[in-house]
Formats: structure tokens, C-alpha cells, sequence
């Protein structure tokens, strides 16, 4: 079970191994300017190798009970599904049901562990197998492998990370499974912390925000929705920045080039950014279309722009 692009790995590894009964993703969406209906990328790599894919908007009817009950899996695997389980198919597998998640629980419970990890700037992520229970994420966990973040880590190299280790310790937990080799540590809730589902506007920000705070929804929200400040009710898009520990006043130019704006705690550097309706261009040329010189200060959300 799953669908996003991250469970591609995990689906081609297991099924190197081990006969797929089925694949569970999420239904077909318009996508683009043209809305072209298109089925997610791991049901089209789930059909190159004859792997019947169902699409199911809930899993919570008894048809769906009948259908698991008929296609008689040993195990359910979710990775980056989008669907609680109901506790009545828990029990249906001889092996119960096992999640890939991209964090180090109980940190970042939830729907956006990574994204959270790196917004937050935390020096390590994760990924946790765990066995499902019928909370968000509370199983108990199989086993944990530690991923390191860096000041310059970003969501789209760490999908990629993840991708991977999910996959490997995927393939080791099913073989303990069929071994009887699993070994249960209950997650301690006292010290859970949660990674809500990312909205459109998460990633809106204006320089009187924490400079670190900034980079890291440059960095944590680079696949979407992106990073943005507004000025004058335009919004410009930021794709790469980095930290400065210069202070001075929150929106203050301190530098052209690269421009760098001071935030709350130090400044962002501003690398790489696309003005609506312009095209992406550095940081300098924004400036310089701007007519920025250094000293100015910027105008901050709420700002009265003659």
C-alpha cells in the first residue's frame, strides 16, 4: 500500500524477493495547467510487472474487507500510503501489516516527517519500521536506521535517501517476519512529536521571521509547495538560500551581491529566486530589477506600501 513516489523502491525491491498480491495506491488526479487525469507513478511501475493495482477511496467498506480477505496476503506493507488502516484488516495477514516512515519515532509522527525535520533544522532524520497499530504512527517499532541532515539538506535529497533505506530495511524485516526473528520496542508517547500534512501556505514567510526558520522551509519546502515572501502583493518564490549569522534590522538589505536580507537571528541569503510571472533568476538580479541598494529595508507582511 501506498502512493507517493517515495514507495516506488520498496514495491520494486519486495517484488524482486517476493510474490505481490496487489498494490493499493491512490486514484488517478488531474495534473498541470491541462488537469490531465494521471495515475500515480508507482501504479504504472506496479502494472509493468503484472502487479494488479486497486484504487480504493477508503478502505473502510466491507468490499474492501472482502477483496484483502480473497487476495489473502501474508503481510501488508504501507509506505507513503495516505490511508489509516482500519483495525479490521490488521488482523487479516499471518504476519499483521508493517510501515516504512521517514522519521526516527516517535519524533514527526504524521504526514510530513521530512519536511518538518529539515524546516526545523534537526541534525538527523530517519526511517522507522514499524508495526501498525490503529493510532497515527504509534506501532511498535522493528528497527530504525539513522539518516544525517546537513545545513545544505533539502527535501528532494532526502526523499532520495529515504527511498533507499526504506527499501533495504524493508527486505530485512520481512525476512526476520518469516523467521520469527522481530523483536517489538513500544514507542515511548511522552516524547512524540507530531509532522502535520503540509498546506499550500505553509511555506509564506517575511524577514521578520528567524533566518534559520526561513532556510529551512527553503529547504524542506522546495518540492512543494515552496518558499515565498510577498511585497507590494506580489509573491516571489525562493529555490535556494542560505544562512548568515550578520544581524541588523529584520528586512534590511545588507548585501546586492549575493543580496542578503536580514531576518530575526541572523540574515538569509538570498541564491535563487523567481518573481511571479518572471522567470527564476539569482538573487543579484532580483536586486537589481528591484533597484535595491544596500541599507533599504523591505517591506514585511502587513506593511502599508505607498
Amino acid at each position: 500500500m501506498g502512493t507517493a513516489d517515495i514507495a516506488i523502491e520498496s514495491l520494486l525491491a519486495l517484488a524482486e524477493k517476493h510474490s505481490i498480491v496487489g498494490l493499493f495506491c491512490g486514484e488517478d488526479k488531474p495534473v498541470g495547467r491541462k488537469q490531465i487525469v494521471t495515475p500515480p507513478a508507482i501504479k504504472t511501475e506496479a502494472l509493468k510487472k503484472e502487479i494488479a493495482v486497486f484504487q480504493p477511496r477508503s478502505l473502510k467498506t466491507k468490499q474492501i474487507h472482502a477483496l484483502i480477505e480473497q487476495l489473502a496476503p501474508d503481510l501488508i506493507v504501507v509506505v507513503a500510503y495516505g490511508k489509516l488502516l482500519p483495525k479490521s484488516l490488521l488482523s487479516l495477514p499471518k504476519y499483521g501489516a508493517i510501515n516504512a516512515h521517514a522519521s526516527l519515532l516517535p519524533a514527526y509522527r504524521g504526514a510530513s516527517p521530512v519536511q518538518h525535520a529539515i524546516i526545523n533544522r534537526e541534525s538527523q532524520t530517519g526511517v522507522t519500521i514499524m508495526r501498525i497499530d490503529e493510532g497515527l504512527d504509534t506501532g511498535d517499532i522493528i528497527c530504525q536506521r539513522e539518516i544525517a541532515l546537513t545545513d545544505n539538506s533539502d527535501a528532494a535529497e532526502v526523499f532520495t535517501i529515504v527511498e533507499s533505506v526504506a527499501a533495504t530495511l524493508l527486505l530485512e524485516v520481512v525476512e526476520k517476519l518469516t523467521n520469527s526473528e522481530v523483536k517489538y520496542t513500544k514507542q515511548n508517547d511522552a516524547i512524540a512529536s507530531f509532522a502535520p500534512i503540509i498546506e499550500k501556505t505553509d511555506g509564506e514567510f517575511d524577514f521578520t521571521c528567524d533566518a534559520n526558520h526561513i532556510v529551512g522551509l527553503v529547504k524542506g519546502l522546495c518540492l512543494w509547495p515552496g518558499a515565498y515572501f510577498t511585497i507590494s502583493g506580489r509573491k516571489t518564490k525562493v529555490y535556494m538560500a542560505s544562512y548568515s549569522d550578520a544581524t541588523a534590522t529584520p528586512g534590511q538589505v545588507l548585501s546586492l551581491n549575493p543580496l542578503t536580507i536580514a531576518a530575526v537571528g541572523g540574515s538569509v541569503i538570498l541564491e535563487q529566486l523567481m518573481p511571479e510571472s518572471r522567470n527564476r533568476m539569482t538573487g543579484t538580479a532580483y536586486a537589481a530589477g528591484l533597484r535595491l541598494a544596500v541599507g533599504d529595508i523591505l517591506p514585511q507582511k502587513g506593511d502599508v506600501v505607498d
